[in-house]
């Protein structure tokens, strides 16, 4: 998930007023106008810079609903309100992935892959990647390949059977169990 850059204090404390009048009005009329000043702000924050993620926390509602309101803006006025200044957000510096902990990151180096699977030998994690077993992305500057956290744990996860995957007896059961009626 992408850090989310804190809002200036103006614009959080004008999209936390434009909210709280929303759910203060009295009858749909006035609802429906303190929703068009919402997300006449909110397209104007949008445009300046600002994510949907970022501006979601702003107002205290969910990144769809952000959205539909950048959709009701549009349809009313396609320009940006005569005075309406939104500050740009500060530039987004990202981290390179070897400076992220391990433990945060969900790529992983290939020695990280192998020590995260209990050490495995260089060349298993290759058989698994030529066999299809451990899908994996090159960085095109070099021969490097990561692979995501989850698919290491899905493989590690699965049974074996004298290292040439699960036993027919173990798949009957596992079919059984899931095709018994009321067991969850």
């Amino acid at each position: 998930m992408p850090t989310l850059r804190e809002l200036p204090a103006e614009l959080a404390a004008a999209l936390q007023l434009v909210r709280a009048v929303e759910l203060a009005a009295g009858n749909t009329a006035q609802y429906n106008r303190a929703v068009q000043a919402t997300a006449v702000l909110l397209l104007a924050a949008s445009d300046a810079g600002w994510s949907t993620l970022e501006l979601a926390s702003g107002v205290g509602i969910d990144r769809k609903a952000v959205q539909a309101r950048f959709g009701r803006a549009r349809r009313v006025s396609a320009a940006t309100p005569a005075g309406l200044n939104v500050p740009a957000p500060p530039p987004r510096q990202p981290v390179p992935l070897r400076k992220q902990s391990v433990e945060s990151r969900d790529w992983l180096y290939t020695g990280e892959a192998r020590r995260l699977a209990g050490g495995i030998n260089r060349e298993t994690l290759a058989q698994w990647r030529r066999g299809g077993r451990l899908p994996a992305t090159r960085r095109p500057s070099r021969n490097v390949y990561l692979y995501l956290r989850c698919d290491l744990e899905r493989v590690m996860a699965a049974p074996s059977y004298k290292n040439h995957g699960v036993d027919r007896a173990t798949v009957r059961a596992w079919i059984a169990e899931a095709s018994v009626p009321g067991s969850s």
